[in-house]
């Protein structure tokens, strides 16, 4: 199975296939054969057209900062032997 592989901008670089990078390049035997593959499927993948890149979100909590908040909107309450959990 192959994979298309994508520069950061958005770019095609490569194609990949079990872990083993085959360069965009005309000659290239493995390229050649990907052609032919790509050519026989249904739905062939697009190895030409770049891709949108999205921005990484920014990470506004760390995990810890996280089960923190978290814990805070939950209380636990012991009751006699029974613990109660409740939503704040």
């Amino acid at each position: 199975m192959y994979a298309i592989n994508y520069d950061p901008t958005g770019n095609p670089i490569s194609i990949i296939k079990e872990g083993k990078q085959i360069p965009l390049a005309p000659g290239n035997m493995d390229y050649e054969e990907f052609l032919k593959w790509n050519k026989q499927r249904s739905r062939p993948l697009d190895y030409n057209t770049p891709i949108r890149i999205i921005d990484k979100p920014e990470v506004v909590q760390t995990i810890e900062e996280r089960i923190v908040a978290i814990e805070e909107k939950l209380k636990v309450l012991e009751v006699g032997s029974e613990s109660v959990v409740k939503k704040i």
